[in-house]
């Protein structure tokens, strides 16, 4: 089977969205995906880095108090996203 072009992959998709799917949960569904797709043209050239790498680099002292903060808000809400929009109206 030969491999599916970006067209295929948007359309199925767009296919297996729920008709109540507003626009933005598209755009999210597409992100998620080239992200994946990404993260496979990653791991296909050998870009990757060693479990035990990230553990070191994230338990740095820089790097806890970003982890502590998103652990306190949802995705959505801290990048502008619905859930942030709604706190704070």
């Amino acid at each position: 089977m030969p491999h599916a072009t970006a067209k295929d992959l948007l359309r199925e998709a767009v296919d297996r969205l729920p008709e109540s799917a507003s626009v933005e949960d598209a755009m999210e569904r597409l992100l998620c995906l080239a992200k994946i797709e990404r993260g496979r043209d990653d791991i296909a050239a050998g870009r990757l880095v060693e479990h035990e790498d990230v553990k070191r680099r994230f338990l740095q002292p820089q790097h806890q108090l970003l982890l502590r903060a998103d652990r306190r808000m949802p995705l959505r809400a801290q990048i502008g996203g619905p859930l942030a929009s709604s706190k704070h109206s």
